[in-house]
């Protein structure tokens, strides 16, 4: 198992089984370690967590708290059991979650613990939620090209940055309640591009996480709108950032041919 290549998971997007086997590399039949709940892929480490009753009956217990994902591991799982221990001391850890029992999986993102693991039996852990801020990187009106004839890229380097998280049943909330169509043009990813992006979109913050300077609770209707990447790239380029209602309005009158504001 050579595990997933960086980027091939997109956070909000929905998996099959098979899928991820592909992706991951997986080979052999179904029902081995990647087809149990957790399992190591390669170097990295990968969850499947139900939200709800399997078919079997069993009640996962699994859901979201205010700090992340309150998980259960095994029966008779310990803190000292070696797939625990490595999950929680730094592995890279993928999340994955369903609310239903014949759902597919839905990639929140990788995860780290938001606090040692319990010694309960069978051994809880909460899992936060490591994400991308919304800000984007664009160059400045005045950049200039640096005067070179060769672009030399991949080397390595430490960043430092301070990252906000995300809660991923919020995202969910807002796509229940929007839709996954972006709010602003009305793109609908799925019926550009096909079945391979049903259900993309992703999740803009009205006011940015950044600017709050703490943890808040987030109203998925009222904080959240689902937008196109096309728009949530174009949202940021002003500071302060376009209001989304400003640049819906914008886009309606452009796509129906009324004046430009």
């Amino acid at each position: 198992m050579s595990g997933f290549a960086p980027g091939a998971l997109v956070p909000g997007q929905t998996y099959t089984r098979p899928q991820l086997r592909k992706m991951a590399g997986v080979t052999g039949t179904r029902g081995g370690d990647f087809d149990t709940g957790y399992a190591r892929v390669g170097e990295q480490w990968v969850i499947f967590a139900n939200l709800g009753a399997s078919r079997t009956g069993h009640d996962y217990h699994n859901r979201f708290v205010d700090d992340g994902l309150e998980w259960f591991g095994k029966t008779r799982s310990s803190p000292s059991d070696r797939p625990i221990a490595a999950m929680t001391s730094g592995a890279t850890v993928h999340l994955f979650t369903r609310d239903a029992d014949r759902d597919p999986w839905m990639y929140a993102g990788t995860v780290v613990p938001a606090r040692p693991p319990s010694g309960s039996n069978p051994v809880k852990v909460v899992w936060r939620v490591v994400a991308d801020s919304d800000d984007s990187i664009v160059p400045s009106a005045g950049e200039l090209l640096p005067d070179e004839s060769e672009f030399v890229e991949g080397a390595m380097r430490q960043v430092l940055v301070d990252q906000y998280e995300r809660n991923p049943a919020a995202r969910r909330a807002c796509i229940a309640h929007w839709g996954a169509r972006c709010y602003c043009c009305d793109l609908s990813l799925c019926e550009l591009y096909g079945e391979v992006a049903n259900g993309f979109i992703h999740v803009h913050h009205v006011r940015k996480i950044s600017t709050r300077g703490q943890a808040y609770k987030v109203d998925p209707v009222r904080d959240l709108r689902p937008l196109c990447p096309n728009c949530h790239a174009i949202v940021p380029l002003h500071e302060p950032p376009t209001d989304v209602d400003e640049l819906r309005s914008v886009l309606r009158d452009r796509l129906t041919g009324g004046p430009l504001a």
